[in-house]
């Protein structure tokens, strides 16, 4: 009896040790996945808020702002150029973790799908301008200060340019305008403004400042048309049920970074960022982030 009893003890004790190595084992390797975090981040080439460099390394200011808003959060991301119109189906099968997406209110939403997580405002918004060569004499009748797409109707009457920025829903829409011509890239669109293919072409500020420097032309602003917007989202398909908490994350270490100042230095090495509008982050009771669509009316509530 005493010997079965010591070896009862015996088992008990090999079972426990062995339990608490299970245990330790686990921690260890949860701790080593925390500190050693990793994703895959797709932008868009779209300079300078974001572009690949010769050597493969990634530029621009949203690159900038990620890597330090997700270097407070522990994360290190590697970031993959990926045309607009594939982000978001990259992001719903899993491909990349999360993406910087263009939103532009009236023309182009966010994405309505299940395993695509979004946050709720923008990271920042952008004036989306009406830019002709400084050479060119066009006559444009005066407008009122309406920002919006519809303000398009006033431009029938010249030929529009427009680099493509998302889905292929928002150029079927703006395809049916016989005056619109889509490009592919910034510099062939510029290049086709300066041949007279084009009168007019569509660009944010910084990327019209860029585009001078880097061709070595002037461009004339003619019509403020709109604002873009630009959101962060977050695949569920590869983040699983983390997506929601990573999304918050990320949004409430960038907006603590804003408010703190400590992405002054980032925006001071570009030129025209003080034109970029940052939104009024929401009262913590709210969610930063969502899944699926909700209308621009509802999401600056």
């Amino acid at each position: 009896m005493t010997i079965s009893s010591s070896f009862f003890r015996l088992i008990l004790f090999y079972i426990s040790a062995l339990t608490a190595s299970l245990l330790l084992g686990i921690i260890i390797t949860n701790q080593s996945l925390a500190s050693d975090t990793k994703m895959t981040v797709g932008v868009f080439d779209y300079p300078p808020l974001s572009a690949m460099k010769r050597n493969g390394e990634p530029t621009g200011v949203l690159v900038d702002l990620l890597r330090v808003t997700t270097l407070r959060l522990g994360t290190n991301i590697e970031f993959r150029i990926v045309p607009p119109g594939r982000l978001i189906q990259q992001l719903s099968f899993g491909s990349l973790d999360m993406a910087i997406i263009v939103v532009i209110p009236d023309a182009l939403d966010l994405p309505d799908i299940d395993t695509v997580m979004t946050t709720v405002q923008p990271m920042f918004e952008l004036p989306l301008n009406l830019y002709s060569s400084s050479q060119r004499k066009l006559f444009i009748e005066s407008i009122d200060n309406t920002h919006d797409f519809n303000t398009l109707d006033y431009f029938n009457q010249f030929r529009l340019g427009f680099v493509r920025v998302g889905t292929r829903e928002i150029h079927i829409t703006l395809k049916e305008r016989s005056n619109i011509v889509f490009f592919n890239s910034h510099r062939s669109m510029i290049k086709s403004l300066h041949s007279e293919r084009i009168d007019l072409a569509g660009l944010n500020p910084l990327a019209a400042n860029y585009w001078e420097r880097d061709l070595k032309t002037n461009l004339r602003l003619r019509h403020s048309l709109a604002d873009i917007q630009m959101h962060m989202a977050f695949s569920k398909k590869s983040l699983g049920s983390q997506a929601l908490s990573i999304c918050n994350d990320v949004w409430k270490n960038l907006v603590n970074l804003k408010q703190a100042g400590e992405l002054a230095d980032i925006l001071s090495n570009y030129e025209y960022t003080g034109l970029m509008s940052y939104i009024t982050p929401r009262s913590p009771e709210h969610s930063a982030c969502q899944t699926g669509y909700e209308s621009t009316e509802n999401n600056n509530r």
